[in-house]
C-alpha cells in the first residue's frame, strides 16, 4: 500500500503546488497564522519568544479551505482530479493502517474525519515544500525530502524520538557537551525555540516568560515508540507519565547535589526522527508537554534579575559524572533521596523543605529502624562530614546541627515551631531560609559523599570505621 498511497500523494502534491501557484501569480490574499512566533534576546542572555502580532505569516495550507464573506473559494478543490483520487483513495484505504483513526472511533462521521486528516497532511506538505524551496515547481528530490519523514509516520512500525528538555534559568559556556552516548546537553537554536513556543497545557499554566527563559537543553537520545494514530499519539505525548522521568530528574537532581542553584523544566518535548505528523510552515514537527517543574520564584519576575546561575565547565564534568553514577547505582534509596532534594527545591513552604530533607537523610543512613535515630543519624553524618569538600566545620558543630535541625523538625511534625522556636535558636525568632538551605545542604553533601563512595551506603561500613578509629585510639 505504501507505494501506491506514495505515488498518489506525488500526484496530488504537484497539483496542489500548481494551485498555490496560481493563487501566488493572481496576488490573492493569503491566510495568515493566528500565532506565529518570533525570536528576540533580552539582557539577561535568555530567548524571548512571542507571537508577532505586526508580521502574520502566511498559512499557505488554508487556500485550499478558505473562504471569504462572500463564500468565495481561493481554489475549488472540487476541480481538482489529483487531490480528488487522493482523498478517496484516503477515505476508503488508508482506514485500515490502523495510524489514521483509532478503531470504532466517531463511527457515523468517521469518512468525514479521515477526509480533514488526509486533506491537513497534503496541505501541510504542500506548504513545506514553498516554505524550503520558495518555489512552486515540482522536483521529485525535494518531494522526498519533505514527504519521507510524513510517510515513515503512517506506515513505519516503530517510531524514533529523542526527549528535549529546556533547562530553565542556567546558562552554559559551550553549545553542546555529552555526558554519555545517549545523553547531551545542547543549545536550542531559534527554530527550535519558534517550534516549542506553542507546546503547553492550560492547564499547567506556564507563562511565556518562564517558558522562554532556557538556553539549552537536555537531550535523551535513542529511544523509540511503537506507531499509534494519531489521536492516541498526541495523548501519550502530553502524559508526562510517559517520559523518562527518572532520567529526567537524575540529571535536575545532579545539578543539585553539586551546584544547588535554582532551576527545573516546565517543558517536555519529543523530537521525531525522521517522522513528522504534520508540518507546521518551516517549524520543526515537535510534540510534547508543559509541567511545573521550577521553583515558584520563577513566577514572580524572576527573569529580571541581573544574575543567574552559570555551570562552567569543571560543573558540567562532575555533573557528568554524579548523573552517569546515578544511573548505574542500583540502591532505591538513592533514587529516593534524589526525587527529595529535587522537590526540597520546589517547595514553596520551607516546612516542607526540612521535611524532604530529614526524609531523604533518614532514608540514606538509617538501616536499622528507629532506635535512637536522631543521636545515630547525627553521629554517621558527622563522621561523613570529613568527605565534605572544602567544609571548615568539626565533627562536633555537625553533630549539633543536625540535632538542632531534627529539632526544628519535631516542632513543625507536632505544630509546635511557631510558639516555641526560640527556645531552639535564642537569635532566630521563626522559621526561615537559611534553617532550610542548612538542612538541604547536608542533604547535598551526604549524597555526594554517598555517590562516590557508595562503600557507605550500608549505614554499618560506616559504624565500623567509627569503632575502629575509637579501637585504634584507645591502644
Amino acid at each position: 500500500m505504501k507505494e501506491e498511497f506514495t505515488k498518489i500523494l506525488q500526484e496530488a502534491i504537484i497539483e496542489g503546488l500548481s494551485a498555490l501557484n496560481t493563487v501566488l501569480l493572481n496576488n490573492n490574499r493569503i491566510p495568515t497564522y493566528s500565532e506565529w512566533y518570533c525570536v528576540n534576546y533580552d539582557k539577561n542572555g535568555f530567548p524571548n519568544i512571542h507571537n508577532d502580532v505586526f508580521k502574520p505569516h502566511p498559512k499557505y495550507s488554508d487556500i485550499f479551505t478558505y473562504k471569504s464573506y462572500d463564500g468565495s473559494q481561493l481554489i475549488n478543490t472540487d476541480q481538482l482530479v489529483a487531490i480528488n483520487k487522493y482523498k478517496s483513495f484516503c477515505k476508503y484505504k488508508c482506514d485500515s493502517l490502523g495510524t489514521f483513526l483509532p478503531k470504532n472511533f466517531y463511527d457515523e462521521d468517521r469518512q468525514s474525519i479521515i477526509d480533514l486528516f488526509s486533506m491537513d497532511i497534503l496541505t501541510s506538505l504542500v506548504e513545506r515544500y514553498y516554505e524550503l524551496y520558495n518555489t512552486c515547481e515540482y522536483d521529485s528530490n525535494k518531494f522526498d525530502v519533505i514527504a519521507n519523514p510524513v510517510l515513515n509516520r503512517l506506515f513505519a512500525p516503530k517510531l524514533l524520538i529523542n526527549f528535549y528538555i529546556p533547562i530553565l534559568f542556567t546558562k552554559f559556556l559551550k553549545d553542546k557537551y555529552d555526558i554519555n552516548d545517549n545523553t547531551s546537553i545542547i543549545k536550542m537554536d531559534d527554530k527550535f525555540h519558534r517550534s516549542r513556543a506553542g507546546i503547553k497545557l492550560y492547564s499547567s499554566a506556564v507563562t511565556n516568560k518562564v517558558l522562554s527563559s532556557a538556553t539549552h537543553a537536555l537531550v535523551l537520545k535513542d529511544w523509540s515508540i511503537e506507531n499509534h494514530n494519531t489521536f492516541n499519539l498526541t495523548q501519550i505525548f502530553n502524559n508526562i507519565n510517559y517520559y523518562p522521568m527518572g532520567l529526567i530528574n537524575n540529571f535536575f537532581g545532579s545539578i543539585r547535589v553539586l551546584r544547588g542553584i535554582n532551576t527545573g523544566f516546565c517543558q517536555l518535548l519529543v523530537f521525531p526522527v525522521d517522522w513528522a505528523d504534520n508540518y507546521k510552515g518551516d517549524l520543526i514537527s515537535l510534540q510534547g508537554t508543559s509541567c511545573r517543574k521550577y521553583p515558584s520564584l520563577f513566577d514572580n519576575y524572576y527573569w529580571n534579575n541581573d544574575e543567574f546561575p552559570v555551570l562552567n565547565d569543571n560543573d558540567i564534568e562532575e555533573i557528568c559524572s554524579v548523573y552517569n553514577s546515578l544511573i548505574n547505582i542500583q540502591e532505591n534509596k538513592i533514587g529516593l533521596a534524589i526525587n527529595r532534594i529535587n522537590r526540597c527545591f520546589l517547595r514553596e513552604d520551607y516546612e516542607d523543605s526540612i521535611l524532604d530533607a530529614t526524609i531523604a537523610l533518614e532514608s540514606l543512613l538509617i538501616d536499622d529502624g528507629n532506635q535512637e535515630m536522631t543521636y545515630k543519624l547525627a553521629m554517621r553524618i558527622a563522621y561523613l562530614s570529613k568527605h565534605f569538600p572544602n567544609f571548615k566545620k568539626n565533627a562536633q558543630d555537625v553533630f549539633k546541627d543536625i540535632k538542632n535541625i531534627y529539632t526544628m523538625r519535631s516542632k513543625i511534625v507536632h505544630g509546635k515551631h511557631e510558639k516555641d522556636f526560640n527556645n531552639i535558636y535564642s537569635e532566630k525568632k521563626e522559621l526561615n531560609s537559611s534553617d532550610t538551605e542548612q538542612s538541604i545542604d547536608y542533604l547535598r553533601k551526604i549524597l555526594l559523599v554517598l555517590i562516590k563512595n557508595q562503600k557507605y551506603l550500608r549505614d554499618k561500613n560506616i559504624d565500623l570505621e567509627m569503632l575502629q578509629i575509637q579501637k585504634d585510639v584507645l591502644h
